[in-house]
């Protein structure tokens, strides 16, 4: 059974059992956690993912805000950073390597594109269009490895086809990316569309901040 939004925000995971009754599960704020023996701290660091041993690695909070995160975006695991430019960044180098193209879909949040200007350096070539999907059509190489968009666009507001973009870059074996900030999966699920990665700056809408 799906769970609704609401749900998810506020029961998907809960345990109060493990908070003594806690109705909200609180802010673990530790780096490192203790073990029983020696032998299961090493075998703990080889399941660095799964087992909490340095909070770099997983935390509590910050695993239950990951599963929330998933679920509120109809993905299959979420992963959260020190930053939205941090997460930018993995997504980056994570799948990038020289002689790769992206190709840039919409205004794009400035330090974005600042960041593939350096990554120039190491052959990694970048364009940018506008919506249209016939031109975005047009603009993709043999090279092209990424389509990234932000839908709405940053400062104008455009919006683009993501259901049509996603077919076009399935179609063409392109992965694609979204700066899905401004919408939140409260208002815009970009997987459920076709999308394959969908990126969200916390300390903006997501967070209340703004």
């Amino acid at each position: 059974m799906t769970l609704t939004d609401e749900k998810i925000c506020t029961d998907l995971d809960l345990d109060a059992s493990q908070y003594h009754g806690a109705v909200s599960p609180p802010i673990f704020q530790t780096s490192l956690f203790t073990f029983d023996s020696f032998e299961s701290f090493t075998e703990s660091q080889k399941q660095e993912r799964e087992k909490y041993v340095y909070s770099r690695g997983v935390n509590p909070t910050v695993n239950l805000l990951e599963k929330k995160l998933a679920q509120l975006e109809r993905g299959e695991q979420c992963k959260c950073f020190g930053s939205g430019m941090g997460a930018i960044s993995a997504v980056f180098l994570s799948l990038l390597q020289s002689g790769d193209h992206v190709l840039f879909v919409n205004n794009i949040y400035g330090p974005t594109s600042q960041l593939l200007k350096h990554l120039e350096k190491f052959n990694i070539e970048h364009d940018v269009v506008d919506h249209n999907l016939k031109n975005v059509e047009s603009a993709i190489k043999d090279n092209t490895k990424i389509i990234y968009v932000e839908s709405p666009g940053t400062m104008l507001m455009k919006v683009v086809d993501l259901k049509a973009l996603a077919t076009l870059a399935k179609s063409r074996g392109i992965i694609t990316a979204i700066d899905n900030t401004w919408s939140t999966p409260l208002f815009q699920k970009p997987i459920e569309l076709g999308i394959d990665l969908s990126i969200h700056s916390l300390t903006k809408y997501l967070g209340g901040a703004q």
